[in-house]
């Protein structure tokens, strides 16, 4: 993935399973007016005939080794590159899915090289599917955390905030399973993909926290991180505020009305406690994503500092 990212030289980073491609100044958010999106065949992942067969291979052997684990293979947006602006970030989008992501991202290293050739740089086969991760602050300035479940394909028993992806789906009905004719078709749509990217994020809080959706309000997006632990998969990081209380927050979850119950078990409220939240980084508590998101506003004394 090509990135040009903004300076995290006087960062502390306090886990090797991630890194920023892109931050935003610390104590602020960039807002959807300066992200750019740029759309195009060329941010598409390269595939060859070999690595198209490791593909379905793994795919199918993760669906039989996790038979309790809900996989489907639903088109994704592709990450290709990230490039910092004077003001705000462009995000150079292509399309993906989710098998790729498994067959690419999970695949054994030999298999890999033999799937493709020995080359200094595989990140051009990657599917880069682009998630989106967010951190919930409740009125009373506590964060929100969930514990995946068993149910979920990857990190279960960690904490995170609400995330996913964003779905191409939302941006043209019933879009064209080939990831060119896609592109193609999305053409002149940058503003709805950019729309989708932000609207998902608060998507994914309603749907695993059963929170409603105007008790909500999009800070912005705090950075872009990519988890070493699986070959740089991105994610989107958000900051989402919530005019709720953390012990209303607490309520709804437990209720069990939300629409991915099952991706969670548990619910984890953690006061903006710089040490507290440093040592569950340290620890290896949070998923990659989330201890990137965590590790950001950590820049900051407190969660008010976040306009």
């Amino acid at each position: 993935m090509v990135t040009t990212h903004r300076s995290t030289a006087n960062m502390t980073f306090l886990s090797s399973d991630f890194k920023l491609t892109y931050s935003a100044p610390a104590g602020t958010a960039i807002k959807p007016a300066d992200v750019k999106v740029s759309l195009g065949v060329a941010y598409n992942a390269h595939l060859t005939e070999k690595l198209a067969k490791e593909i379905d291979s793994t795919w199918e052997a993760k669906k039989l080794k996790h038979p309790n684990v809900r996989l489907f293979n639903g088109l994704k947006f592709r990450l290709g590159g990230v490039r910092a602006m004077e003001k705000g970030v462009e995000l150079q989008i292509g399309i993906t899915d989710y098998k790729s992501f498994i067959g690419t991202h999970y695949l054994e290293a030999d298999v890999l090289r033999e799937a493709v050739g020995a080359c200094d740089d595989y990140d051009p086969y990657m599917s880069h599917a682009l998630g989106v991760e967010s951190l919930v602050v409740s009125s009373d300035g506590v964060l929100v955390f969930i514990k995946r479940s068993d149910k979920v394909a990857e990190y279960p028993g960690f904490y995170c905030g609400p995330g996913g992806h964003a779905e191409p789906h939302k941006v043209i009905k019933d879009p064209n399973p080939d990831h060119t004719a896609l592109v193609q078709d999305m053409a002149g749509k940058e503003d709805l993909v950019l729309q989708e990217m932000f609207n998902s994020s608060m998507d994914e809080v309603v749907e695993e926290l059963g929170l409603p959706y105007d008790t909500l309000q999009l800070a912005g997006l705090l950075g872009v991180a990519v988890n070493t632990r699986t070959r740089n998969k991105p994610d989107l990081l958000y900051l989402i505020k919530c005019s709720l209380t953390s012990k209303e927050i607490k309520a709804i979850y437990l209720k069990g009305e939300m629409a991915e119950k099952f991706e969670s078990d548990q619910i984890k409220l953690v006061p903006f406690d710089k040490t507290v939240l440093a040592k569950m980084i340290t620890d290896n508590q949070f998923t990659p994503p989330s201890a990137a998101a965590v590790q950001l506003v950590l820049q900051c004394d407190n969660l008010s500092a976040w306009n």
